[in-house]
């Protein structure tokens, strides 16, 4: 059982990805005029997509990260490598990313396989009282009186 609440837990920061591009050093000849990586931005350090932070905040956030260990971090990891790759237009990584997202329970159905269940819809079963539907009030006159056969 996932607590509603979500994890407790803070999420660890994304590591530093030295740029292959330019190794490391900033400087590609055919990059740019000014002679500055593009993919770093002549940081030597490439950047990690905004989306990528997103998710990676919302994976945290989510119930199931209370059952994150620290050993599970690593391959949290290389899921967000996955997702910058992806959303910087390597689309064939997409199957690859649907995969590993099954590791850590991250769609609805993942969670169906692993057993997980979220706290609060179970709660809300508890919760809802029995379904008691009101009946309609009888109109006084028949709403069909008016209609006639025609022929």
């Amino acid at each position: 059982m996932l607590p509603a609440a979500g994890s407790a837990k803070a999420a660890p920061a994304l590591p530093d990805r030295e740029c292959g591009w330019c190794e490391g050093t900033g400087m590609v000849v055919e990059a740019s005029v000014s002679g500055a990586c593009s993919r770093c931005e002549g940081a030597g350090i490439l950047p990690w997509h905004p989306l990528v932070l997103e998710r990676w905040a919302a994976v945290w956030a989510s119930p199931m990260a209370c059952e994150f260990l620290d050993a599970d971090v690593h391959g949290l990891f290389v899921l967000a490598d996955l997702w910058d790759l992806y959303w910087r237009g390597d689309k064939d990584r997409a199957a690859e990313i649907r995969l590993q997202e099954q590791r850590f329970g991250l769609s609805s159905l993942d969670r169906r396989r692993l057993q997980w269940e979220v706290e609060k819809v179970e709660q809300a079963q508890r919760r809802r009282p029995a379904a008691s539907v009101p009946l309609p009030k009888r109109p006084t006159k028949d709403p069909r009186a008016f209609l006639k056969a025609v022929k």
